[in-house]
């Protein structure tokens, strides 16, 4: 089941919820499981990206499922508004400003890319369809498939993941794997009337 197009608004309300409630609370939006669907409640994993006249505000994830997907959503939201520790925090202001856009991409189980090497590695990924993980030990690198937009070169792609991780673009190891994986993907813009209508007529 394709969640994005069966549960599209109820997972990005979510996102948005969430990231209303940091502006007038420390923490995320709490999820009552009761209340979301109950494809939502199984294990998932996923990204939350903010996008502010275009351009990254803030981008959080999960790799490995360790809880429902619908508090996932929740995190991750809260944590790119509020934990992007390459952005400030966002603040209402910003939100008014308009041109904010917040995107969920659901992602697919990893598979595991079985490779010796980086050429070989280069065989086994789709470009412009696969997200990419790089493990090795403490060494962890995410690229998502939207990268692949500015990126369309596979082994520039790579490369860049690398560097990413800290190392060098011809980094191999013994212990280094990498997975790849799929994303279904819903975004909204920021509503600001849901949210500010009532402050404005006060």
């Amino acid at each position: 089941m394709n969640l994005v197009n069966n549960f599209g608004s109820e997972i990005v309300q979510i996102a948005i919820d969430s990231i209303a409630m940091g502006l007038i609370d420390e923490g995320p939006l709490k999820i009552d499981l009761d209340d979301v669907p109950e494809e939502l409640r199984a294990k998932g994993s996923c990204f939350v990206t903010i996008y502010k006249g275009g351009n990254l505000r803030g981008c959080v994830g999960t790799i490995f499922p360790n809880k429902s997907l619908a508090e996932d959503i929740s995190a991750n939201a809260h944590n790119a508004a509020f934990n992007d520790k390459r952005f400030d925090e966002i603040d209402v202001d910003e939100l008014l400003d308009g041109d904010v856009v917040v995107s969920v991409s659901v992602l697919s189980p990893l598979v595991k890319v079985d490779c010796a090497n980086n050429d070989e590695l280069l065989t086994k990924i789709t470009m412009g369809e696969d997200g990419v993980v790089m493990i090795d030990g403490k060494i962890v690198s995410v690229f998502l498939p939207q990268v692949w937009d500015t990126i369309p070169d596979k082994r520039i792609f790579i490369n860049e993941l690398k560097t990413k991780a800290g190392v060098d673009k011809n980094y191999w190891s013994d212990t280094v794997n990498f997975y790849k994986f799929k994303v279904d993907t819903v975004e909204a813009d920021w509503p600001l009337d849901e949210y500010y209508e009532e402050d404005e007529e006060q």
